[in-house]
């Protein structure tokens, strides 16, 4: 994933969040600093009880791994190093959101076509699958999904996609 350099700090701390979690709009939005745990000696930010909002069961959560590693954490974590304590890491709106990841397109640095907040779950979905060789299994547990159709939903692989993984000797 590219990080458009024309970008205002706040819109790359959004992108960066809403990739990296995987997380609906309204997930991200609803997300405090109190459940980043940042882990140095295990080289991870743990993202603690984010909440599955598409679930019925409001009660429904997911803890889950981001490396420090990763070249948009340190996008991510400045804003939530900004945000006090108790006070959302985002504290706008979902209209304020989506009208951030669209205006994207006028930086003129948009890659492959127009954004929007579920685009980059999907990009998410399929980048765990290439780079990191997540299972279905595992994409289930990373997402919160109950079914096992979500992964083939989300996760797009390429005709080159699979080359590279059959080199690799993982298909």
């Amino acid at each position: 994933m590219l990080m458009a350099s024309s970008l205002d700090q706040e819109t790359r701390s959004l992108v960066a969040t809403t990739f990296e979690t995987g997380g609906r709009a309204t997930e991200v939005l609803s997300l405090k600093p109190e459940q980043f745990d940042v882990q140095k000696d295990r080289g991870i930010v743990m993202i603690q009880r984010m909440i599955v909002k598409k679930r019925r069961d409001k009660t429904k959560d997911r803890t889950f791994p981001i490396l420090l590693s990763d070249p948009l954490t340190p996008h991510m974590m400045k804003q939530v190093e900004n945000t006090k304590e108790g006070k959302r890491v985002f504290p706008y709106g979902y209209a304020w959101m989506y009208k951030k990841i669209r205006d994207i397109q006028k930086t003129g640095d948009a890659i492959h076509g127009p954004w929007w907040t579920h685009r980059l779950r999907a990009e998410r979905a399929t980048q765990l699958v290439i780079d990191q060789g997540f299972s279905v299994i595992e994409l289930m547990r990373w997402f919160g999904w109950k079914r096992p159709d979500m992964p083939t939903f989300y996760a797009n692989l390429s005709p080159e996609d699979l080359v590279v993984k059959i080199r690799m000797g993982e298909i």
